[in-house]
């Protein structure tokens, strides 16, 4: 069997910004992950640090 190393997605701060701007504004955390392409862990991380720090990272 090959191992085949997995990269991880890096994602802009922008990027972070916009996909949690939508879960806050209603949108389904899967359905967001879905139209972006990435995991949805990553997704409700970034909305479980935003709300730790004040509810956004502007």
């Amino acid at each position: 069997m090959i191992n085949e190393e997995r990269s991880r997605g890096k994602y802009t701060l922008e990027f972070k910004q916009e996909a949690v701007r939508q879960v806050k504004a209603g949108r389904a955390a899967s359905v967001v992950t879905n139209m972006l392409g990435m995991p949805k862990a990553s997704l409700t991380n970034w909305v479980r640090a935003a709300a730790s720090i004040g509810g956004s990272w502007e």
